[in-house]
Parts: C-alpha cells; structure tokens; sequence
C-alpha cells in the first residue's frame, strides 16, 4: 500500500532523481518503487493510487516484466542511497494513509505534514506558509487539543501532537 509514499517519489528532489537516473535513466520514479516492491517473493499485491490511463498502462507493463530477484547488487546500493537521501530531506515520516483523521478537532494532519514536508525538501518557505494559509483557521494545527487520538491510529508511530506544535510555530 502506498508505493510511492503518498506520492513523494513521484515528485522527488533533484538528488533523488540524479541517484534514480543515474543507475538506470530509462526507469520512472514510479518504476523504481514497483520494482522494488515486485523483486520482494514476500509481496503477492502492489496497492497503488492512479490517475491517469498512462499511469494504468505503465504499472501494468513494470508488474509484468519483473519478478522477485531481478534486482542487482548496483540496483539495491541506489535503493539504499534513495532512501537515505529522502530520510535525510522529509521531516515528519507521515505518507498520508489517512489514519488519523477524522481528527475531533478537524486538524487536517496529513495535509498539514505534507506542506511542512514541501517546505523542508524544497527549501520554500514562502510556498509553504501560502499553502498553509489555505488550511481553513479552525483546521490548522494550533487548534490540536492533544488528546491522542490520532497517535493512536498512526501507522509510522509518528509524534503527532509534537509534530504539529513545531509545524505550528514553523508556519504561522
């Protein structure tokens, strides 16, 4: 579920696309999280959002033409290399599944993380605070109560209520 972290690597900085074009220029960030996930024996489904028929035709044509053990040694190193570069650059590991929501106090949290992680990997805080100002006021993350339970629910395990006081003070 979720192959492209929320849709991450689609949209990856420029040294996560110079690490993926390097290794193989002809593969999509999109195929390198497929392939990844087909080279597993363990993995018997791939759940991905699509948009486009393009994107349909494309995943159809990566599930295809790869099965389990195909990586090579030079193709795992870049993985690990992609990964560290985006560990490096994303703030809060959030990859938007939802689980949080619906807040009680209708904090928008995936919304909110994504923006903060725009700003982060991007290095554009003005894009970012304009983004955040079209969070409705009663939905931001000011408005956090703590009571928890979105902690809860999170997959990744990740702070929330801390999360959201930094965010705050970040882009208000």
């Amino acid at each position: 579920m979720e192959p492209l972290l929320g849709g991450y690597l689609g949209k990856a900085p420029a040294p996560i696309l110079n690490i993926m074009k390097k290794a193989h220029p002809e593969w999509t960030p999109a195929e390198w999280a497929f392939r990844w996930l087909y080279d597993k024996k363990e993995i018997n489904l791939v759940l991905s959002g699509m948009n486009t028929q393009d994107q349909v035709d494309a995943n159809i044509i990566t599930a295809a033409s790869h099965n389990p053990g195909q990586f090579t040694e030079e193709d795992r190193e870049a993985i690990e290399k992609i990964r560290n570069q985006f560990l490096s650059v994303r703030a809060v590991p959030c990859t938007k599944c939802g689980y949080c929501q619906p807040c009680p106090m209708k904090v928008e949290i995936p919304r909110i993380f994504s923006i903060y992680n725009d700003f982060k990997m991007y290095e554009n805080p003005e894009g970012a605070k304009g983004a955040y100002d079209w969070i409705p006021e009663g939905h931001r993350a000011s408005k956090c109560t703590q009571c928890g339970e979105c902690e809860g629910k999170c997959p990744q395990k990740i702070s929330i209520i801390n999360w959201l006081k930094i965010i705050d003070k970040d882009l208000s």
